[in-house]
């Protein structure tokens, strides 16, 4: 029984593997490891699609895609005063509770009706 039969949002299923998701975003395996898994006292900034291993789903994808392109678009580096590794979950959390969205990266998607 596949994630599909069960009526599931495809792009929720825990699909890919940290070296795949480097891979496909272009970003070291290390940098996308640690913003699901947290490294050197920061939490992470990502929650996985994956229950008992760190696999990632799409929305996975498409939410380290975002945080890279903001870090890329403001010049922001860690280790640089100005980055706050804190500030993500938070502005996160409000974001979802302000958005009442689960993904506040990604919109919603309705399958089609016949």
């Amino acid at each position: 029984m596949n994630a599909l039969s069960l009526d599931l949002d495809p792009r929720t299923v825990a699909t890919y593997d940290f070296p795949e998701a480097a891979q496909y975003l272009h970003l070291p395996q290390s940098t996308v490891r640690a913003w699901v898994c947290g490294q050197d006292g920061f939490e992470p900034l990502i929650a996985p699609a994956g229950d008992r291993t760190p696999m990632l789903s799409f929305i996975n994808l498409v939410e380290i895609h975002m945080l890279a392109a903001i870090r890329r678009v403001y010049n922001v580096k860690r280790g640089k005063p100005d980055f706050r590794p804190t500030f993500f979950p938070g502005a996160c959390a409000k974001a979802t509770t302000i958005c009442k969205r689960r993904y506040v990266c990604a919109r919603s998607w309705e399958p089609a009706t016949a």
